[in-house]
């Protein structure tokens, strides 16, 4: 069979007009159309046109003819990484027990690395980002604050009067 490379183009074109647009179920089913509307040799078509593998192309035809293009989810319900909460349970209280309510830092020094780090030694597998997440999620700061009490020596215009040397 002759390829149609006209089809393609079009094809081609419209993937490329509206790609970014769509999230990947909305892809799918738009690339499951452009396939039954093409008919027999729409699927290598529309593939080769896309980039999409065939096996994409062929769920989405499923998905049209079964009805469940209907729904509004993106996957299977359960599809997924599970929480961390909830394959690690007690992570959470490993977290809490080296960080105190008045500690400061900044997000992106050490500090969530050394927290996982000391989780990690506990039996848990976390990354600095997730404790950098949980710890945001249980109100801690992560900011240091420019100005703070601990630097105060007591003679607010000590600066003024070296500066300007009275």
């Amino acid at each position: 069979m002759m390829r149609d490379t006209a089809t393609e183009s079009t094809v081609r074109q419209k993937y490329v007009a509206i790609a970014d647009a769509l999230d990947e179920r909305a892809l799918r089913l738009w690339a499951a159309a452009e396939s039954r509307a093409i008919g027999y040799g729409g699927d290598a078509l529309v593939a080769s046109a896309t980039g999409l593998a065939r096996a994409t192309i062929r769920g989405g035809r499923e998905e049209i003819s079964v009805g469940s293009a209907v729904e509004r989810r993106q996957r299977r319900p359960g599809a997924g990484r599970k929480p961390l909460t909830r394959t690690q349970e007690g992570w959470v209280a490993a977290l809490e027990a080296p960080v105190s309510p008045t500690t400061r830092g900044d997000p992106m020094s050490p500090l969530t690395r050394d927290l996982a780090a000391a989780v990690e030694r506990q039996g848990f597998r976390v990354s600095h980002t997730s404790v950098g997440g949980k710890l945001h999620e249980l109100d801690y700061s992560l900011h240091v604050l420019r100005k703070h009490r601990d630097t105060f020596h007591g003679d607010w215009n000590y600066e003024f009067r070296t500066a300007l040397k009275f």
